[in-house]
């Protein structure tokens, strides 16, 4: 269902999946009025506002992520469900109903984090302050990004890609393959794939030559019985 999507569509899904849960179950229920608001605030909100650190949508996807909250919480609380979004998160000292909107404390979310992080100097905080410098020093300006008007020199930022430099897994012969690519090239279907994925593992069996003789035209009896052969090399041990 999620395929193909980019991460923030996928973020967007998913927590709205979770704001139409929280519908579902509030539109039945028998609440008063003066109750619903608070309860808002106090449950979708902080499950909508857990994530919010490591997100990046923007205020439309937000809105309609928390568009079928409003919908059935607004009636129940004595409200127009079509009343003014502006007027809804408007805060109460401005005649308001007091809604926060969820772009903003996304906002401050980041603000925290950068803030946080950095006066303590945990991790995170070098983590963040190298990515600050390294972007600087990317786009070769006088300021800071916080000083930045982005727009004029995102084009001069390169995009990030992260990558987990890993050890390959070896072939241990002419002619071998590893198991799993065998098995993805012969098209099986995704449960069939499973399958075959646990008995490999069970097996410690990485490439074809952990199965099969030397001559390579038969596949071992330790193999075929579910038994782990103990003449060739245990990836599962010897490269921990």
């Amino acid at each position: 269902m999620l395929e193909g999507l980019s991460m923030s569509d996928v973020q967007m899904e998913v927590l709205r999946e979770k704001a139409l849960k929280w519908a579902d179950t509030i539109r039945p229920s028998f609440l008063q009025k003066y109750d619903v608001l608070p309860m808002l605030r106090s449950t979708i909100q902080k499950s909508l506002e857990y994530p919010m650190a490591l997100t990046t949508l923007s205020a439309t996807q937000w809105e309609k992520i928390l568009s079928p909250v409003l919908m059935a919480a607004l009636p129940k609380a004595g409200i127009c469900r079509t009343f003014s979004r502006v007027v809804v998160f408007a805060p109460m000292s401005f005649q308001g109903v007091g809604v926060p909107h969820p772009y903003a404390i996304q906002m401050t979310k980041h603000l925290d984090m950068l803030l946080r992080h950095q006066a303590n100097r945990t991790k995170t905080g070098k983590f963040l302050e190298a990515n600050i410098q390294a972007h600087q020093l990317e786009t070769g300006t006088a300021y800071g990004i916080f000083q930045q008007v982005y727009s004029n020199t995102a084009i001069l930022a390169s995009d990030i890609h992260v990558e987990f430099n890993s050890p390959p897994l070896l072939l241990q012969r002419q002619g071998d393959q590893l198991l799993t690519d065998m098995f993805m090239e012969a098209l099986v279907d995704q449960s069939t794939l499973k399958w075959l994925n646990w008995c490999r593992t069970y097996l410690h069996a990485v490439t074809l030559s952990d199965i099969v003789t030397a001559d390579g035209k038969h596949i071992t009896l330790f193999a075929w019985t579910g038994i782990r052969g103990n003449h060739r090399l245990d990836w599962y041990h010897n490269n921990n």
